[in-house]
């Protein structure tokens, strides 16, 4: 469920509070408060309530109910400063010596500072850290029963929890709080960070990590993700900083899985054999690694030929949904060299074995046969667990994946990387709720989330030179499916003022969320709210009832420094023109430093920056003038520093010299610019010494980033004498009076700079962390139907051409992110009851522009952010989008891509086969469908079923086609439509005119109109479907007009060469549905049919001649005989009115052409 709670209503609080009571009345209640910032854990909050609560002595302690689960470097620093009270009541040698050695690698991590958890000083304080520990366990054991043993025995581990449990000496106390891991069954209530979650925990007894996801802890209890929105990015970044760790080798990990099917089927014991041999798509599996290994040589060596000077060192391939993204800008094809007995990787596309289709299919098996396993390591578990012991822990799936993996040979390395592909063991609970909400489900086609996206390294060495290392890593893992996976096994409580954002850029994909959960995913948790705590969350009426007006000022409008003082005239006055030539002065000589660089078309022009400080610069003077405004926020999208897009040095030079004009030239009365930046004071620690100031009377402008102190950060101070004067307070009657909200004030203003980069901005085109976040907001705003393939097409060849890319602006995604950031940032101003009466609220020009409501409930919004609305004038209007028609381009594309693929594995694949003329078959009986026999279908046939919503249920309509060939079709420009969709201008309804036609289509089943249904064919369906129609009526006509039986080329090789074989004579039959649309110049069509003879010949070594046959004539064309005899066209069998157009000499013609054979 999400929440989406006003910022400063204490929903934090109230959590807080409903935990502590519920865990005392129910020892098996399991609680988990995850966060995205240490400071917000939280843990005093925990500790008053818990104590508040006991009743008596013997009631448990917070530490012994309330565990905070830290990184390895904040539990080091918590041993660093308590171990003098351990050291107290447990005196050990060993340990001190341990001790010492922890303490010197922490203190070297902490000046290194390193962010690379993966070096080797961090690898270094995981050692250490873990020898401390062994060295704890130790002495713990032999004070327990005076013996010694193994970390890892479960029994010793048992002896040292129960003798922590019976410690009277106030050992245990430093132990539940330092390592609340030694016992965290005894817990109720944990907390730890976002990414601590989304990671792994450490036991006090093990030396590895164990994801939190799946351990038997997480059952069945009650996770709560305070501001849950921003954990998507946690996430994320998790995602593509497993993904750039590439070092599995595609082709090397084939081998080994294939190596390992031998296994399975000669060495594997009986047991684990039997698991895997009895899932249903195992033999399906085993073919098609045969059928890709004979097809690519995967048992070969694969080398590239490439030049490094010409292209960089960077080589490399991202395979997207629709999109391919090639960092040279040139197609790469492989080729079997018989004479270096290679495989061979160039730009030459002769004899391709078809290279990118060779990762895609290697790829896509391993994706298969990886979920295999993973349902196999769930029967697997099942298995083990009923021969172990009570007293041992049981086999976990984690465990259980990679036994199986290294029974079947594979490397721990190629192991890790296959887990990371999928976040979810499978549907092992729920299962009765998830098949019912599949039941009639119509495919959405969110093919990021369904299929992610993979991504190729190539690598040359010296050390591996005769073949190039295709390092590989499947991404199929998405915020998304965390979530999803979790909720299968708890229930989780999503908590943020912006949870109902519809962004997929910001927040997670609620509308995916929904369709994969259906009613388990409460997206709007406010219906089950008290009335009393909605009237909570309405400030606008507390607002109201105090008197307090929003005040709202729009800046960055001007272009000079003059038109800006004039404004403001009536405060600054007749101001001293040579301090605005000082002011232009250094403005001035701070745009010159600026380079056009990569911002030439957009950011890198004089003029935009030098609105962007006189922007900041009007803010400066808002803040100043008002003495009742004794703290101010300025916000922007980059932080203050020494380039000259955004010059620290001339920013505090021109607050100052404001200050001076406006105040008089006594700098004691001069608030403070306090520039809150990354450096080597922490962010929190910067913004505590600011607030001191203001605390002691100083007036501070506080000056940062959105990204920085726009989102979490707490920015109240204490009231001072004055302060409580001029505020008002907004409590409840309901609310505590010892609440420190009552004694605290917000900021009495903000100024909201421009709000740039929502989608990433690209500086350079190399596999980087920045390249992959881009693929992925890509993918994100295709699978929301915000953008289309074609839109994305041309973003990508930009990028691929090192080209100025546009970013897409209006989309629903974007502008919800940029209200996401102006909303976070506005919770800056309501963190407590007390506000001054008129809060100021200055905002960038562009930000009111920009800004719109993106939900219906208006009523949700902040004041603060209803009076920007107001200001701008639209206060009613809020975003309504229909993503219909961009949805019909995006299925269109799908569709021919998948097209693509099968028509590429047609003649090497029986199953490729297979399906293509299942959807053939499917679409001609269901020109239109309805969504039950839809979803049906979709369930069997995965490929070339994205059929276009129909809610009108119309049986035709227009499209404009601007690459037939591409997919690519547009559904906006009804006044550009150049194609019809229709039951007439497929030609259906003139060869129904003819009898023979209408019986064969009646015994077959074949529709004999487009019926009124919930779903229609697309474009490309619908190519497919004229192209089958013409087939089925042609085999009809054929046949009756001259006395010959057709049938099936059955040849795999052969397939879709021609359309059928005349029975007993060397002839094959290619018919044609061109009706009007025919384009293709004839010189050409007799070439491609020449080549396509030359490789039926050659692949059955005996001679064809092919008759090609259009099915409706368009006019007077004579039957012609070309190239050599080998070729016969007919324009036409029928005519507009389904009587067959062939004159008597006609068929006496084409009959001799057929005894010729």
């Amino acid at each position: 469920m999400f929440l989406d709670a006003p910022t400063g209503s204490g929903k934090s609080h109230s959590v807080i509070e409903f935990a502590c009571k519920r865990a005392r009345i129910d020892s098996s209640f399991k609680f988990f408060f995850v966060t995205d910032q240490k400071k917000n854990l939280q843990r005093d909050k925990f500790r008053d309530f818990w104590e508040k609560g006991r009743s008596n002595d013997d009631d448990p302690h917070d530490y012994e109910k309330i565990a905070v689960i830290r990184s390895i470097k904040d539990t080091t620093n918590i041993i660093k400063s308590t171990f003098a009270d351990l050291e107290k009541i447990f005196k050990d040698n060993e340990v001190e010596l341990a001790f010492k050695k922890l303490k010197d690698i922490s203190d070297l991590v902490e000046v290194i500072d390193s962010k690379d958890e993966n070096n080797g000083i961090w690898k270094n304080l995981k050692n250490v850290e873990y020898d401390f520990r062994k060295a704890l366990f130790k002495r713990l054991l032999f004070e327990s029963d005076g013996t010694e043993g193994s970390m890892l025995d479960i029994e010793c581990q048992n002896k040292v929890k129960r003798f922590l449990a019976n410690d009277e000496t106030g050992l245990s106390n430093w132990f539940y709080k330092v390592y609340p891991t030694i016992d965290l069954e005894r817990y109720q209530i944990y907390l730890c960070t976002t990414d601590k979650f989304i990671r792994s925990y450490t036991t006090f007894f093990e030396k590895n990590g164990k994801s939190f996801l799946y351990s038997k802890m997480i059952e069945k209890s009650l996770v709560v993700f305070d501001e849950v929105d921003s954990t998507k990015k946690k996430i994320l970044d998790k995602i593509i900083d497993d993904s750039l760790k590439i070092e599995v080798d595609l082709i090397a990990l084939f081998r080994n899985i294939f190596k390992g099917i031998e296994i399975i089927k000669n060495e594997l014991p009986d047991s684990l054999k039997e698991i895997i041999t009895s899932e249903d798509n195992y033999k399906d599996l085993v073919n098609n690694s045969k059928a890709i290994n004979k097809q690519f040589f995967l048992s070969y060596l694969y080398k590239m030929k490439r030049d490094p000077s010409k292209y960089g060192e960077d080589n490399f391939l991202i395979h997207a949904s629709l999109h391919t993204l090639i960092s040279d800008n040139a197609k790469w094809y492989s080729h079997f060299s018989s004479v270096k007995n290679q495989v061979l990787i160039d730009n030459d596309r002769s004899n391709d074995l078809g290279f990118e289709n060779m990762l895609r299919r290697t790829s896509n098996f391993i994706k298969s046969f990886n979920r295999l396993i993973l349902k196999c390591a769930i029967k697997y578990v099942e298995l083990s667990n009923t021969h172990r012991e009570d007293n041992e822990n049981g086999m976990d799936e984690e465990n259980a994946f990679f036994t199986i993996y290294r029974a079947l040979g594979l490397e721990d390395v190629q192991i890790r990387m296959l887990r990371n592909i999928e976040v979810d063991f499978g549907n092992k609970f729920n299962k009765k709720s998830s098949n019912e909400l599949q039941k009639f489900k119509v495919e959405d086609y969110r093919e990021f989330q369904k299929k992610g996206i993979t991504l190729y390294y190539f690598k040359d060495s010296d050390k591996h030179d005769l073949q190039t290392e295709i390092n590989a890593s499947i991404i199929n893992a998405t915020p998304e499916k965390f979530l999803i996976a979790l909720t299968k096994k708890c229930m989780v409580l999503g908590l943020s003022a912006t949870s109902q954002m519809p962004t997929v850029l910001d927040n997670y994909d609620l509308e995916f969320l929904k369709s994969e959960l259906g009613d388990k995913f409460i997206k709007d948790g406010r219906r089950f709210l008290t009335e009393e705590t909605l009237k909570e969350f309405d400030y606008h009426t507390r607002y109201k009832n105090q008197g307090i007006k929003i005040k709202v000022a729009m800046v960055g409008a001007d272009n000079s420094i003059e038109s800006i003082l004039r404004e403001h005239s009536d405060i600054i006055g007749n101001y001293d023109q040579s301090m605005v030539n000082e002011l232009n002065s250094k403005l001035q000589e701070t745009l010159n430093r600026i380079s056009k660089g990569d911002n030439e078309k957009k950011e890198g022009n004089q003029d935009y920056f030098r609105r962007r400080y006189l922007s900041l610069f009007e803010s400066f003077i808002y803040f100043i003038k008002d003495s009742k405004i004794t703290s101010f926020l300025g916000l922007q999208s980059k932080l203050p520093d020494n380039s000259p897009e955004m010059y620290r040095d001339l920013i505090e030079d021109v607050f100052k010299i404001l200050c001076k004009q406006i105040l008089g030239p006594d700098d004691d009365k001069y608030p403070k610019l306090c520039i809150i930046a990354k450096n080597n004071i922490s962010v929190p620690e910067q913004i505590k010494k600011s607030l001191n100031l203001v605390e002691n009377g100083k007036r501070i402008y506080l000056l940062s980033a959105y990204l920085s102190i726009g989102v979490g950060q707490n920015l109240q101070h204490k009231m001072t004498s004055f302060e409580k004067k001029i505020s008002k307070n907004i409590s409840m009657d309901s609310n505590n009076n010892s609440d420190p909200r009552n004694t605290e004030i917000d900021l009495g203003g903000i100024y909201l700079g421009e709000v740039t980069n929502i989608i990433t901005n690209l500086r350079n085109y190399k596999l980087d962390t920045d390249v992959l976040k881009f693929v992925f907001e890509l993918e994100y705003l295709l699978d929301a139907n915000e953008i289309t393939n074609y839109e994305i097409k041309n973003i990508l060849n930009k990028m691929e051409k090192r080209r100025y890319i546009k970013y897409p602006r209006y989309l629903q995604s974007v502008v919800s992110s940029l209200v996401t950031r102006i909303i976070q940032a506005l919770g800056r101003m309501n963190r407590t009851f007390n506000k001054i009466e008129n809060p100021l609220v200055v905002a960038n020009y562009q930000v009111i522009n920009n800004i719109n409501y993106v939900t219906p409930h208006r009523e949700r919004y902040s004041p603060e952010f209803q009076a920007l609305m107001s200001y701008k004038g639209e206060e009613n209007n809020w975003i309504q989008t229909d993503n219909s028609k961009l949805d019909n381009a995006n299925k269109t594309a799908k569709t021919s891509r998948d097209n693509n693929q099968l028509l590429k594995g047609l003649r090497n694949s029986p199953r490729y086969r297979l399906e293509y003329n299942k959807v053939r078959e499917f679409l001609l009986k269901n020109p239109t469908v309805n969504k039950k026999e839809l979803a049906e279908a979709q369930k069997e046939i995965k490929r070339s079923l994205q059929y276009l919503s129909n809610p009108y249920q119309k049986t035709e309509y227009k499209t404009k086609c601007i690459s037939l060939n591409e997919g690519d079709f547009d559904f906006e420009k009804d006044n550009e439509a150049n194609m019809i969709i229709s039951s007439e201008s497929s030609g259906l309804d003139i060869c129904l005119k003819n009898p023979k036609v209408v019986q064969n289509f009646k015994e077959h089943n074949y529709p004999l109109f487009w019926g009124k249904k919930d779903y229609i064919i697309n474009p490309i369906q619908f190519t497919l479907y004229k192209g089958i129609l013409g087939e089925k009526v042609g085999k009809v006509l054929f046949e009756d007009i001259l006395d010959e039986k057709l049938e099936d080329i059955e040849q795999l090789e052969n397939t879709e060469l021609f359309d059928y074989k005349v029975k007993n004579k060397g002839i094959v039959i290619d018919f044609k549905n061109w009706g009007n649309s025919y384009s293709e110049r004839q010189d050409k069509a007799r070439e491609k049919n020449t080549k396509k003879l030359d490789t039926l010949e050659n692949n059955t070594g005996k001679s064809w001649r092919v008759i090609i046959i259009n099915i409706i004539a368009q006019g007077e064309n004579e039957i012609t005989t070309t190239v050599s005899g080998r070729i016969m066209e007919i324009p036409g069998l029928i005519n507009s009115k389904g009587i067959v157009s062939l004159a008597s000499s006609d068929v006496r013609k084409v009959k001799e052409f057929l005894i010729e054979s």
